[in-house]
């Protein structure tokens, strides 16, 4: 999960990530990675928006589990905006400097 950072995904627009949905294998294209308001001194925050073109396809919302074959595998929560886009919300506490 360390390495689904803002400054990683916004390197890999365009390309996609491998899920899969009640047992079919789904290609999820990163269209988009977005600070969030509660992005600031104390909170690394962005949003990860997803596209998918499989119309055999519902995503619930609910944990998924997405490989890449730089960022590994891990579990994300995932939100539908709509039958084609996805939305993940990272929100992490930065630790102060003296703490690190």
């Amino acid at each position: 999960m360390e390495k689904y950072t803002f400054e990683t995904l916004s390197t890999l627009l365009g390309q996609t990530l491998q899920t899969k949905v009640d047992g079919i294998d789904i290609e999820v294209e990163i269209s988009d990675v977005a600070r969030t308001a509660t992005h600031g001194e104390k909170w690394d925050a962005f949003a990860l928006y997803l596209k998918h073109q499989n119309d055999d396809v519902v995503f619930n919302q609910g944990t998924y589990e997405f490989s890449h074959p730089d960022l590994g595998t891990t579990q994300l929560f995932v939100s539908p905006n709509s039958h084609e886009e996805l939305e993940i919300i990272f929100s992490r506490r930065i630790q102060p400097k003296s703490e690190q």
